[in-house]
């Protein structure tokens, strides 16, 4: 990389900082904030919070112990060696 061409880099990268520094702004008050940094995370999905399991042997195991009913969501790895169970 030339000399002049890692300047310009530098440059735009400085220009693109001061930039996005334009962009952010103060809170209020502390509640502010908090509700502006809530607002920034992604919704609550109940699905993200069910332990789920990789192997079917161990599903089948905790189901008949806790006599509940499994679901089964197959995928189609595209990866043959991939082994999680």
């Amino acid at each position: 990389m030339s000399t002049s061409s890692s300047r310009n880099s530098t440059l735009a990268l400085a220009l693109a900082l001061i930039g996005s520094a334009g962009a952010l702004r103060s809170a209020d008050s502390p509640e502010a904030l908090r509700a502006e940094l809530l607002a920034l995370q992604p919704p609550k999905l109940v699905w993200r919070e069910i332990d789920w399991n990789y192997c079917l042997l161990d599903g089948i195991a905790k189901a008949r112990a806790e006599k509940k009913p499994i679901l089964l969501w197959a995928f189609i790895n595209s990866d043959p060696a991939e082994e999680r169970c």
